[in-house]
């Protein structure tokens, strides 16, 4: 029976471990993401405001020059536009920041700017649309300041929880 105990004990240490870790992972990308899509921003910006292109094409541009996660979100949206497949730009954008949300390290407050710049996109002129990016970029570079205040303080945190949690479990259930 001892081995059978020290087994579970195991998994439970490396299970808590790894969930801390996890929350720690989430914590620490969260910045690298908000960076990232404000670099795709700024690209998309160039793209309607210089290179004049449609809000589909821009977008597939964009997307085809990043290599990161919201080349996701842009392809998408520039797909769905692309092919008809929604009623309206909004409604695109809305979707594709909703499947890019579901596997990002972004909170709440992030996707609710991406979601607030969508309601812009697509309906006015090419002055408004660029006005309605910086003001997404803007408030992404408030995020990116709050993520990297949130990181300092919770990333180790988090791990270090991780463990000691499951050292607690370990020593309550043996």
């Amino acid at each position: 029976m001892g081995v059978l105990k020290l087994i579970g004990a195991g998994m439970i240490l490396v299970a808590s471990t790894a969930m801390g870790f996890s929350v720690a992972a989430m914590y620490r990308n969260r910045p690298a993401e908000l960076r990232s899509l404000q670099s795709a921003l700024k690209l998309l910006e160039s793209e309607i405001d210089y290179a004049s292109r449609p809000l589909p094409e821009a977008l597939a541009e964009v997307a085809r020059r990043l290599s990161g996660p919201e080349r996701i979100l842009l392809n998408r949206a520039s797909q769905l536009l692309g092919h008809g497949d929604v009623s309206s730009a909004r409604r695109a954008w809305e979707l594709a920041v909703e499947e890019y949300f579901s596997a990002s390290s972004l909170s709440g407050a992030d996707r609710d700017v991406l979601i607030d710049l969508g309601r812009s996109l697509g309906i006015s002129d090419r002055d408004d649309q660029i006005r309605h990016l910086r003001l997404a970029l803007s408030r992404l570079v408030r995020q990116e300041e709050t993520a990297e205040e949130d990181r300092s303080r919770n990333e180790r945190l988090w791990r270090y929880l991780g463990i000691l949690s499951g050292g607690v479990l370990v020593l309550i259930f043996i």
